[in-house]
């Protein structure tokens, strides 16, 4: 999990700069993910040195979904439960299983809690 997460910070960052920080996209293996940053930030692209506290957000918020496999879809409100000050990096994460995985789906703070996702592959084999 930490290897995935790890990937998807460095996919977001290498986008800084090139694209609008607000909404980031990647793929790699058999993973692809799409992220929409929100908050009151007027610029949602964080600094380098962030980098942790964007990782350790991204870790915290899965970690909370307490999942053993990988729906198709998940999209999950990112956030830091820690000592961060008025939430430095906030957003929503839409991921799932490359091929599976709808990333033009909408992900964010109007979704329906009572979404049914279906499993299929272990996060394990991620």
């Amino acid at each position: 999990m930490k290897s995935i997460i790890a990937w998807i910070v460095a996919s977001i960052t290498a986008q800084w700069g090139r694209e609008e920080c607000a909404v980031s996209t990647g793929a790699s293996g058999k993973f692809a993910y799409k992220y929409y940053a929100v908050g009151s930030s007027s610029d949602p692209c964080a600094t380098s040195s962030q980098l942790g506290r964007i990782e350790e957000s991204l870790y915290h918020s899965i970690r909370k979904l307490d999942l053993d496999t990988l729906p198709d879809s998940t999209c999950m409100p990112v956030d830091f439960d820690g000592q961060w000050n008025n939430g430095a990096w906030k957003g929503y994460l839409l991921y799932g299983p490359l091929g599976k995985v709808q990333l033009d789906e909408y992900c964010g703070p109007s979704l329906k809690p009572e979404l049914e996702l279906t499993s299929t592959n272990s996060i394990k084999e991620l």
